[in-house]
């Protein structure tokens, strides 16, 4: 697994540092600097140890189909690549994320709302040509993989294996993570009370696309998900659901209230 003090050498590019590393359920990623600037590293090593060399491949493929650019928005794009280790190698952009947003920071519905309407569009540019209510896309589609930068430009980022869905299945699954958004691990009064301005103008533009009961099922796999918690273990896993069954009963709430104001007629 990288480490941090160690010099990852990549073929066809300088090798670089790693001055920083985070493990994440299913990766572990690490900010690294090398002579001509700050690069991000991701491996696909989980939580608990695990390689998935599928998901390095299935990313892999992903970044290939969908090129530099997509619907406006920009690939962040990976420089180097260690199949062995498998790590892929970004350079470091400077952008704000969903996650970074502050309670305060209302004029950010301008820019969560951005986000949910790059998402609607690239989800109707992923339809199949012979059947537009399919799409093929990617496993990651996810609002919180959205940055901006100072410019304004809008990076998509973390893909994961493609996918053909039906396309209200893939908008159920963008508007289910939309709506998550806020339930993230630094802590906070938006892990009580997740701020409806930011969900309301970030899920709007996919609602079209879905129907409640789909967006439904997708919030229910997810509190599922969270109660297994197969990426944690022991006290970690427990606290996880003590988490989920205290916190996240009034954060779930909020949610499927949310997706009931957006998707039911009238």
């Amino acid at each position: 697994m990288i480490e941090p003090g160690e010099t990852l050498e990549i073929p066809g590019c300088p090798a670089i540092r790693i001055d920083s590393v985070t493990q994440r359920n299913w990766s572990r990623v690490g900010v690294a600097s090398g002579p001509d600037g700050t690069y991000f590293v991701k491996q696909f090593i989980d939580r608990v140890g695990r390689r998935h060399a599928r998901g390095y491949e299935g990313d892999n493929a992903a970044l290939a189909a969908v090129g530099e650019e997509i619907s406006g928005v920009r690939v962040v794009p990976v420089v180097g690549r260690v199949p062995e280790r498998l790590f892929t190698v970004s350079p470091h952009i400077e952008m704000r994320t969903l996650e970074s947003m502050s309670r305060r920071h209302r004029t950010g519905a301008t820019e969560s709302h951005r986000v949910g309407q790059a998402m609607a569009d690239i989800l109707l540019a992923c339809r199949l040509d012979d059947d537009p209510t399919m799409v093929r896309t990617w496993k990651g589609i996810d609002p919180k993989n959205i940055g901006w930068s100072d410019d304004g430009t809008l990076w998509v980022f973390d893909f994961g294996p493609l996918v053909d869905l039906p396309l209200d299945v893939a908008a159920a699954r963008v508007m289910a993570a939309g709506l998550l958004s806020r339930w993230v691990a630094r802590p906070g009064l938006h892990l009580v009370a997740p701020e409806r301005w930011l969900l309301s103008s970030l899920c709007a533009p996919v609602a079209p696309l879905t129907n409640l009961e789909q967006v439904e099922t997708v919030l229910r796999e997810h509190h599922d998900l969270r109660q297994r918690e197969p990426q944690r273990r022991g006290v970690q896993a427990l606290v996880t659901r003590v988490g989920l069954n205290t916190l996240g009963r009034v954060h779930w709430a909020v949610l499927n209230r949310e997706a009931r104001k957006l998707l039911t007629p009238g």
